[in-house]
């Protein structure tokens, strides 16, 4: 926080003007801890820092914050604390690690180090899959083969094997988020399974051991019937007091529970990426497609959205000033932390203890049934022990003696008496289901006793809420949040669960350091899903040190020649668009879908020349330099795509009542003073559309997004323009040098990319020469001469 005196408290450019002024520092006014102590501290730095002056200073000051320092400083603190990362072995040595298969026992010696590694019992793939698919239903590996191309189900398969590390590379547009929701519904599918089995298995056992419990007695001459012990109520209230910290609280919680349905941990699934927006669109989709359980059916599992304030924005900037809120922000929204709690915190205290005591006459009733299913299972036992008794005498007609007929609970002449292996399943699924809705009612009694003691005023409202929010947050099976979000006070102080795996998504736009707060709560497993083809983290010094700290981990693991499953097949573009990036980008292994390939890929603005698939619009201009600003914009240019698009939407965008499906026309350049340049200039032709009122002027036909590259970075249009800005053959072509900003620029289009730019300076560069190449030879080049004619319309 530096400190700038009154007079340089200017409105709009206050930042640039005063920083020209000396500044003095003042202190850190991020991090943990209580807020009202920080800001205490900052003021009495702030006082310290005036006296320490010389010269005296009798002036009024204000503080002008310069960065957000959380997401630097929970970076420090991960790689503080890197010695407690379970993942610590393949991370630093992840050749090594590549070449797990399982986790072993014995130790190797590596072959050029002196170093010990743990060894492998060396396993193949398949063996891996085939025990990790094993409770896969034979119905859902045969959906999910019938919705994924070939690549996308073997990167389920990679990433449900097992190993420390899973890399999954997805090109543009070859469906890398569906795969990573149909990833997550496997992965959680498997885990819940597990979950499942325990609770069945667990009510089995009882059953078991009650049955051992009645036959002990019946042979003291006690009788058949026995008390159930744990069939009584075992929960117990909570005591709660102001006094009780939160830890307290929590442990108080945790010894509430009933103690019969305590068993194996559900999933636990923690799913990163680096960007609010990348998030927010994963739990767009996971919430709109549902998930699939082994019988086809759809369900929806417990997710919770950490950290999304930038809903509570979102809403306040659209009230204010009609910006309209994005679906995947408004789905995100629903299901936060923040509107869980916000539920609890405006219910009333009679309310809450209305549920509490609902809960308990549910929990009775629950209770009522289970002893009856645990009878049934328990008959059931001796029913089977009588059949192996009849099958060890080995004469399949022999009777059974009257003490072993005695215990059998059933009529042997009744046709129920034929029980068949299913009914021994559907009872064990009964069961599960029964002790599944038990826990639910426990965690919901659990949370209005909460709620109940604060309106009784045995808690503060500020324990409650924190209480609340660590319930659900180790309650939830899947938490979707930022990488940043991973390190919060919240994550770092109320998990009380470890996480079976973490996923992230766009992992190769994220600094190395930026993973590691997500990896800091002890994974052993980790999914990485990225293009490192594309643009890393943005990093704004450049050197050396910078370009090393930029790396992401996906790209350091690849490089260091852990296998990497790439999707291979592009559904998005034209062929004639996707040809150049597949074989410059991705060694001609990204292939095109049988969508894009089809004729009805194809659109009717394609017949004319100047609007064909792919375009390079050879504008010879100079380039200029925004004042004060080391950001280009180049004006010819500029007014150059302003009239290819006003030719094209006024002659083929779609206009009318009965129009089809607006055509999306998105305008990207590298640099933010072209597009604020751009942007001015269309939003001027379409004023002026409006004002002739021509009815065929085709705006209204046309959704348009004029942005920087990286910006536009995992979107994409029907129709891109790509204007690259750099004139001449002097100065180099600057950020359109690096080839993952040039990948990105020319993958956005589904039906159209046309490039505008000078090949003067295009040239200078290996890769845009590539380009420039594979234009004139597929007869994608328009020269400078012919320029004119396509602003008049004459191409």
């Amino acid at each position: 926080l530096p400190l700038l005196s009154e007079e340089s408290k200017a409105k709009g450019d206050r930042v640039s003007g005063s920083l020209q002024d000396p500044l003095l520092p003042v202190g850190l006014g991020a991090g943990g801890g209580d807020k009202v102590e920080r800001l205490s501290k900052i003021r009495d730095a702030l006082l310290k820092a005036v006296d320490d002056r010389k010269n005296g200073l009798s002036e009024t000051f204000s503080i002008l914050p310069v960065c957000h320092a959380s997401t630097t400083l929970r970076e420090f603190q991960a790689l503080h604390s890197i010695d407690r990362v379970r993942l610590l072995r393949p991370l630093l040595n992840p050749a090594t690690a590549s070449l797990r298969r399982s986790l072993g026992s014995t130790t190797i010696k590596a072959v050029s180090t002196d170093v010990e590694v743990e060894a492998l019992d060396v396993e193949s793939d398949q063996t891996l899959l085939n025990r990790a698919a094993a409770s896969l239903t034979r119905r859902y590996g045969m959906r999910l083969e019938a919705s994924l191309n070939r690549s996308q189900v073997m990167a389920v398969h990679s990433a449900i094997m097992g190993k420390p590390f899973t890399l999954l590379q997805g090109p543009p547009g070859s469906g890398k988020t569906r795969t990573a929701v149909w990833l997550l519904n496997t992965l959680h599918l498997l885990r819940f399974q597990k979950y499942y089995a325990t609770l069945s298995e667990k009510a089995w056992d009882d059953a078991r051991k009650k049955l051992y419990q009645r036959e002990a007695k019946r042979r003291r001459g006690l009788g058949f019937e026995i008390t159930l012990e744990d069939d009584a109520d075992s929960s117990t209230t909570i005591k709660l007091t102001r006094q009780m910290s939160l830890d307290d609280i929590l442990n108080a919680l945790d010894k509430s529970s009933s103690q019969d349905i305590v068993v194996s941990p559900k999933p636990h699934i923690l799913v990163c990426a680096p960007s609010n927006a990348a998030v927010d669109e994963l739990v767009r989709r996971v919430v709109n497609t549902q998930f699939l359980d082994g019988d086809m059916q759809t369900y929806c599992p417990d997710i919770l959205r950490i950290g999304a304030a930038q809903y509570k924005r979102a809403i306040h900037n659209s009230k204010k000033g009609g910006v309209a809120v994005s679906e995947a922000t408004v789905a995100a929204g629903r299901i936060s932390l923040d509107a869980r709690v916000k539920h609890f915190a405006n219910m009333r205290g009679e309310d809450a203890m209305r549920t509490v005591e609902q809960c308990k006459a549910d929990m009775a009733d629950k209770r009522a049934k289970m002893r009856s299913l645990r009878r049934t299972a328990r008959d059931f036992m001796v029913w089977l022990n009588a059949l192996k008794k009849r099958a060890e005498k080995k004469d399949p007609h022999a009777m059974l003696s009257e003490e072993e007929w005695g215990k059998i609970w059933v009529d042997p002449a009744n046709p129920e008496f034929t029980h068949s292996y299913h009914q021994l399943l559907a009872l064990k699924k009964d069961i599960a289901q029964l002790m599944e809705q038990m826990h639910h009612i426990d965690v919901t009694r659990k949370r209005h006793e909460l709620v109940a003691a604060q309106a009784r005023g045995e808690l503060s409202r500020e324990n409650v809420m924190a209480a609340l929010e660590a319930d659900h947050l180790n309650e939830a099976q899947i938490v979707f949040c930022t990488l940043s979000t991973a390190g919060s006070q919240i994550m770092m102080r109320y998990l009380r669960r470890r996480w079976d795996l973490v996923l992230i998504d766009e992992a190769a736009q994220s600094v190395e350091l930026s993973t590691l707060v997500a990896l800091q709560h002890q994974v052993s497993r980790c999914i990485l899903i990225g293009d490192p083809q594309q643009l890393p983290a943005t990093v704004q010094i450049n050197s050396a040190a910078a370009r090393l700290y930029q790396q992401s981990l996906f790209e350091r693991l690849a490089r260091a020649g852990h296998k990497v499953v790439m999707l291979s097949t592009q559904y998005r573009m034209h062929p004639a668009i996707s040809s150049f990036p597949s074989r410059h980008f991705y060694q001609g292994r990204l292939q095109d879908g049988p969508n894009v390939a089809a004729p009805a890929w194809q659109r009717p603005f394609h017949q004319e020349r100047r609007f064909q698939p792919l375009l390079f619009y050879d504008v010879t201009a100079e380039t200029r330099s925004k004042t004060g600003s080391r950001s280009s914009y180049n004006p010819a240019e500029a007014q150059f795509v302003v009239t290819l698009l006003k030719q094209f939407v006024e002659n083929w965008a779609p206009t009318g009542s009965n129009a089809p499906q607006k055509l999306s026309v998105g305008v990207i350049t590298p640099y933010a003073a072209q597009r604020a340049h751009l942007d001015r200039l269309l939003k001027e032709a379409m004023v002026e559309a409006k004002r002739q009122d021509r009815a065929s002027n085709g705006w209204d036909g046309v959704t348009l997004k004029v942005a920087t590259v990286d910006g536009f970075q995992g979107g994409e249009k029907d129709v891109i323009v790509f204007s690259c800005v750099r004139a001449g053959g002097r100065r180099g072509i600057g950020f359109l040098a690096d080839i993952r900003r040039m990948n990105v620029g020319l993958t956005r289009a589904r039906h159209a990319c046309w490039v505008v730019g000078d090949s003067r300076a295009l040239v200078t560069n290996v890769h845009w020469k590539a380009f420039l190449d594979h234009c004139k030879t597929n007869g994608c080049y328009v020269a400078p001469e012919k320029i004119k004619a396509v602003s008049l319309g004459m191409l």
